[in-house]
């Protein structure tokens, strides 16, 4: 069954002191109607049968105390069931519907397994963690099969989670990542991210969100399979990363180390679209498979190796990219500058690859050899087209 309370005083006089069966769910479920905090010493244990928390929705139900158990805990009801003090005992938290939020400078959440179509969030408590949270201490599963954890009301709510929230605003404790993560929906670090692990996060769309600067302890693989790759804050700044793989990427920050502007990871390859708003610095090739929009002036630097466009290049800015290898090269194989022209174009390669037409409103500088296939057009509204170095294939019509 289910108890609705609407204040902690429904429960009668919390005790002066912890009393961990001062509310046992064994079977049943805890309906918050309004917003609240449990007493901290009313101790809840979940019996054989396991037990739930119901928060409706718009409502917060924050509890302060201790669960304990080794049994399955299912969250239900679209509201957020805040967790600030610890949960203890190898089990499933079945979070069904709505937001369950952890919320502790140092969240202990060993042995703790999380399932179900809703949302975790994991924050600390005071501005920052401290003085940082491992995902380690975390297990994020999708359905569970052939023996799913049943819920209190019979019924297998396991599935991947819908998002998955680490950290906040404005935190400063490193979130260090060490173990891949798969969720429905978006996943968002608030904060320094540290990866100890090739790491790969799937998601079935939305956005894999760095907000602040993404390191690894020695050069590891971020992968990012479905959805959006988004960085807010520089990448390789300090330890830069090997190879970075995405679906989609959205960056308005550097992709370089911090102290020399050398290579902040050792490739970039992206199979659908890109925006892209900083300078990017690889020590091995970038692959830029579909569209890119640039959405500042923006370098793009191969230091060894090649950079390739596969679609289109767009943006009103200045692109300027660069590979330093004696065998490296830049393919553009779509159009440049065609639904918004670039204000100037600046390549430096042993080899420049043109398929289609580039425009811009300012110079296009190509130092190298130009090699071009078909008739594409080199159109500026009031500046030069400068090419040096040899020209292969040209057309009397090449430049306008």
């Amino acid at each position: 069954g289910t108890i609705s309370i609407s204040a902690d005083a429904n429960l009668g006089t919390a005790p002066g002191s912890s009393v961990a069966t001062q509310l046992t769910l064994n079977g049943g479920n805890l309906r918050a109607t309004a917003t609240f905090s449990l007493a901290t010493n009313r101790g809840i244990t979940l019996g054989s049968s396991g037990g739930g928390i119901d928060v409706n929705s718009g409502f917060t139900l924050t509890y302060p105390g201790a669960i304990v158990g080794a049994n399955t805990l299912t969250k239900y009801g679209s509201g957020t069931f805040l967790l600030s003090g610890s949960k203890t005992g190898t089990s499933y938290v079945v979070i069904y519907q709505g937001t369950f939020t952890v919320q502790a400078d140092a969240p202990v959440l060993t042995n703790q397994t999380f399932t179900g179509a809703g949302n975790l969030v994991i924050q600390p408590a005071s501005a920052s963690f401290s003085p940082t949270f491992d995902t380690s201490a975390i297990t994020l599963v999708g359905a569970v099969s052939p023996s799913p954890p049943l819920s209190t009301d019979g019924s297998d709510h396991t599935g991947l989670l819908g998002t998955l929230t680490v950290g906040k605003s404005g935190n400063s404790g490193i979130i260090n990542i060490s173990g891949n993560i798969t969720t429905a929906g978006n996943q968002t670090f608030y904060g320094p991210v540290t990866l100890s692990a090739d790491i790969t996060s799937t998601i079935t769309s939305g956005t894999v969100y760095f907000t602040g600067t993404v390191n690894s302890s020695t050069t590891k693989n971020l992968t990012v399979s479905g959805g959006t790759l988004q960085f807010g804050g520089v990448v390789g700044g300090t330890n830069p990363l090997n190879n970075i793989t995405a679906t989609n990427l959205i960056t308005t920050a550097v992709i370089q180390k911090t102290s020399d502007s050398s290579a902040g990871a050792a490739t970039l390859t992206v199979s659908g679209t890109s925006s892209i708003g900083a300078s990017i610095n690889t020590s091995g090739a970038q692959n830029y498979s579909g569209a890119v929009t640039l959405t500042a002036a923006t370098t793009l630097t191969a230091t060894g190796s090649t950079i390739y466009f596969g679609s289109t290049v767009n943006g009103a800015y200045a692109l300027t990219i660069t590979t330093g290898s004696s065998t490296g090269y830049v393919s553009f194989v779509g159009t440049v500058g065609n639904s918004a022209v670039l204000s100037s174009l600046t390549v430096t390669t042993p080899t420049l690859f043109i398929y289609s037409s580039i425009t811009t409103s300012g110079a296009q500088s190509y130092t190298g050899d130009l090699v071009i296939s078909g008739s594409p057009t080199l159109t500026t509204t009031n500046s030069n087209v400068t090419v040096t170095g040899n020209v292969t294939n040209s057309y009397s019509q090449f430049v306008q």
